[in-house]
């Protein structure tokens, strides 16, 4: 008979394969897909050409660390334990798994649902928003501005938290020309869903009187990467690296 001991070894081991396994998957994946954007895209220029980028992963990194310390330190003992009661906890991983892919309205809701805790949600999403630049992206996303491209935010961020990591990093937004983000008007609809592509579409065919051909999208998850697909106008770059991403780009020609 197996010993626990080895049980739970094998069974951790398991895990972590598997965890690799879906990476190594995920990875391959968005390196295939550049490959296909790379010859779709012809004589790309900031006349035909926009660029968007998603955030989290991409030009920021959550520093979890930070989040840990002031979470301690700004929250009350009592509300954080609150936060891990059984209904509590369940609820935050239902809205987690459905349909909160916005941290802004994943605290929103569970702030109305729960009254007693009390929520300061300016702030918790004030801690929330404790990221720091992907220095090496935030490179590439300056010199696609001095070449002259129109660059845009295309995220799943709420507009609150938006505005709070916009006033952080100002020298890094001064070079979008716009963005969509999660609103509370369109309840929060956020990618993969095909929704917010369309949105973010009419968003930018809204703001200028020209129709971009090429609408290059940047981002890190595959679900994300997928749905864009269907869309003819926009030309999906799943992001490895900085360097990888700079790459793709000067193998398309906006470099």
């Amino acid at each position: 008979m197996i010993s626990k001991k080895k049980f739970f070894f094998t069974l951790t081991l398991v895990i972590l394969v598997l965890y690799g396994t879906t990476k190594t998957i995920k990875w391959y994946k968005k390196y295939s897909n550049n490959m296909e954007v790379i010859n779709m895209i012809k004589n790309p220029n900031p006349q035909n050409t926009i660029i968007a980028f998603d955030l989290h992963g991409v030009l920021l990194e959550r520093d979890d660390c930070t989040i840990l310390k002031r979470s301690i330190k700004e929250l009350s003992w009592n509300r954080i334990k609150l936060l891990f009661t059984t209904a509590l906890a369940w609820d935050m991983l239902k809205l987690k798994l459905t349909k909160a892919n916005s941290a802004e309205q994943w605290i929103n809701e569970l702030a109305i649902k729960y009254p007693a805790l009390n929520l300061d949600t300016e702030k918790i999403i004030d801690i929330t928003n404790e990221q720091y630049p992907k220095q090496e992206t935030v490179d590439v996303l300056e010199i696609l501005k001095s070449r002259g491209y129109k660059l845009f935010v295309f995220s799943n961020i709420g507009e609150n938290s938006f505005k709070g990591i916009e006033k952080k990093f100002p020298k890094i937004f001064k070079n979008f020309d716009g963005e969509y983000v999660c609103k509370a008007e369109d309840d929060y609809i956020s990618k993969p869903n095909p929704k917010a592509y369309e949105n973010f579409l009419k968003t930018i065919n809204n703001k200028y009187t020209r129709e971009f051909k090429y609408v290059i999208f940047v981002d890190d998850r595959w679900d994300n990467i997928k749905t864009a697909k269907r869309f003819e106008q926009i030309k999906p770059i799943g992001f490895l690296s900085a360097e990888q991403l700079e790459e793709d780009l000067t193998k398309t020609g906006v470099l």
